[in-house]
């Protein structure tokens, strides 16, 4: 409610949404009210590997709709 452009430009339209980015580009999206148990098996799935094939070549740089905000 307070950021709508932001929500908009990363197409979220239900609150909560997790969303992991690398390098600018969106990796994992995980929408809606979640269990503790869906919460830990989410983020574990997320290996090194995974970051560093999304994120190969430099740090993570964030949304790219969040420069400069």
């Amino acid at each position: 409610e307070k950021h709508p452009g932001i929500a908009r430009k990363g197409n979220i339209q239900t609150v909560p949404t997790l969303i992991v980015y690398s390098k600018g580009g969106e990796m994992k999206r995980l929408v809606g009210l979640q269990s503790l148990k869906t919460l830990h098996a989410f983020i574990s799935a997320m290996t090194i590997s995974d970051v560093h094939k999304n994120a190969a070549g430099g740090a993570d740089a964030g949304p790219p709709f969040l420069h400069g905000h």
